[in-house]
């Protein structure tokens, strides 16, 4: 059971007053779905002395990429859900068909040669069509995981930057990112200026997450810039692929999976509740 309660200027579940208290409670808060950075906001938020404004961007900022998680795994979920459901209807039609020609070629007596090369014919185009919409529906599933796994990725960078942005006014940090960090991009970029221009320690989360969040970059880039065809003298991505189940078909082609999807979103979110809670820590010293 999960009962969370914002009381903001005297109204309900408003993330964008100004804050008077917090109440979360959560007996199990493990079955939240992609919720840990989510909550490592909730808890400690209200400990700090933050202008209106900085607690109000930080919440906007985790509920936001929180709701965008949730929203990734819905659709993929639903549309999952009908093209599987397509997928075993065309079945259906295809065989109910497939029996009532072998049927009807059974029961033609005195058939020709001609006769069966006509069923059979007939029955080529059946097959050829239902094969081509078998072809579309797992397109459009694949076409899915990829928009869903750019928009994660892109949904993450945004989130830290919007963060990092936050936690360096609350510092007041006089140094910027590009002093710093010249020749880094994107969420690489803002986690080195938290930790060189902000002084936080981000080992913890280094150590646990950076190999994985370096592979998804190179496979969203690969998206991005180049599409699903992997090269055979791309070893480095080959081996990203391999490392975290990404599976391969048709000629190198990338095959993301549900599940895929799935391991995507908790670790976003389990990279994002490391970073909040060693920036809590630096603030609470």
């Amino acid at each position: 059971m999960l009962n969370i309660e914002f009381y903001i200027n005297g109204s309900y579940n408003n993330p964008t007053g100004s804050y008077t208290s917090i109440k979360v409670e959560s007996k199990n808060r493990m079955n939240y779905p992609y919720s840990k950075s989510y909550f490592a906001v909730l808890y400690d938020l209200m400990e700090f002395q933050f202008e209106d404004n900085n607690r109000r961007d930080i919440l906007q900022a985790i509920t936001d990429f929180h709701y965008n998680l949730l929203g990734f795994a819905r659709v993929k979920v639903r549309l999952n859900r009908a093209v599987d459901l397509l997928l075993q209807q065309e079945n259906e039609v295809y065989t109910s068909i497939a029996m009532e020609y072998e049927d009807t070629l059974s029961h033609v007596e005195g058939k020709s040669e001609e006769d069966e090369l006509y069923i059979h014919y007939m029955m080529s185009g059946v097959r050829d069509n239902y094969l081509l919409n078998m072809d579309d529906l797992e397109l459009e599933k694949a076409l899915l995981h990829k928009g869903i796994v750019i928009s994660v990725y892109s949904s993450l960078e945004d989130t830290v930057l919007k963060l990092t942005s936050i936690i360096t006014e609350i510092m007041q940090v006089s140094v910027s990112i590009d002093d710093i960090c010249k020749r880094d991009r994107g969420v690489f970029k803002y986690f080195k200026f938290l930790e060189l221009g902000c002084g936080i320690d981000l080992s913890a989360s280094k150590d646990r997450f950076f190999s994985d969040v370096y592979r998804w970059n190179r496979i969203r880039n690969q998206l991005v810039h180049v599409g699903d065809y992997i090269k055979t003298e791309n070893t480095q991505l080959l081996k990203d692929l391999e490392d975290i189940n990404i599976s391969l078909k048709d000629r190198q082609k990338m095959n993301l999976s549900s599940e895929n999807i799935d391991s995507l979103l908790e670790l976003v979110d389990e990279f994002l509740e490391s970073i909040i809670n060693a920036c809590w820590i630096k603030l609470k010293s």
